[in-house]
């Protein structure tokens, strides 16, 4: 569920945390259809963004659309083996990272709260995610 940050959403001295799809598990989320003409062009932004650190591995994924068609779309699943992949936080550690990371792309805090606030208004609210920060930010 977690990778660090030592850029984006922290330092190397103050590693900060993001998010991403784990192994072994379903997940409610958005197809992107790109157009044949800028394909390309999306798919090289979107490969510089997520595989500089090797902290992914893209894959094929089987996905039902909200018409129930099947199809199968690209997505980056976390590697476990990678230096950045924490496993699983207890909530003192993801409070502390959420109370002082802050990156080139501002604080995990602000990074999660954001996230969990999208996911609401897309209408896939994400539970687990809503309790973690509701109960890191209780102190």
């Amino acid at each position: 569920m977690y990778l660090w940050s030592r850029v984006n959403r922290g330092t190397p001295e103050q590693p900060g945390l993001v998010l991403g799809l784990d192994r072994g598990g379903s997940c409610t989320g958005m197809a992107f259809r790109l157009s044949g003409a800028d394909a390309i062009e999306h798919l090289d932004v979107l490969w510089r963004r997520e595989m500089p650190m090797g902290s992914y591995r893209p894959a094929w994924l089987p996905c039902t659309l909200a018409d129930g068609r099947r199809i199968d779309a690209l997505a980056f699943v976390m590697r476990r083996e990678a230096t950045l992949y924490t496993g699983k936080l207890s909530d003192p550690v993801v409070r502390t990272v959420l109370g002082c990371a802050c990156g080139r792309y501002g604080t995990t805090l602000d990074y999660v709260s954001r996230t969990v606030e999208a996911l609401r208004e897309s209408g896939m609210p994400d539970q687990a995610l809503e309790g973690l920060l509701r109960r890191c930010r209780q102190e």
